[in-house]
């Protein structure tokens, strides 16, 4: 009698989890798309103007002097592992303080 109560009861909780998900994803389905009729009803933006060939071509020597992509690349390393640092010493922290 008890394994049967407690089947119902198991089955019950995996509907009520499975009603629960399937609400959230349906909220995640009509937010997606409101925010695709919103960004439908939105105006184009105009493209950029063109630069000139003399600027162009000197930004161009100075991305080769100047590499701002492998600049951007590094600082965006740099700070990644700066974040994984300051997570892992506050992990560390709490260990240290619970034993």
């Amino acid at each position: 009698m008890i394994s049967l109560l407690q089947s119902i009861v198991d089955h019950f909780v995996c509907w009520v989890q499975t009603g629960v998900t399937d609400t959230i994803n349906a909220l995640v389905i009509a937010l997606a798309a409101v925010v695709s009729v919103v960004t439908a009803l939105m105006p184009t933006i105009p493209s950029a103007p063109s630069l000139p060939g003399p600027m162009t071509t000197a930004l161009a020597w100075i991305a080769w002097f100047f590499p701002i992509g492998t600049l951007i690349d590094i600082m965006a390393f740099l700070l990644t592992a700066w974040l994984i640092w300051i997570g892992v010493s506050v992990v560390l922290r709490w260990v240290r303080v619970l034993s």
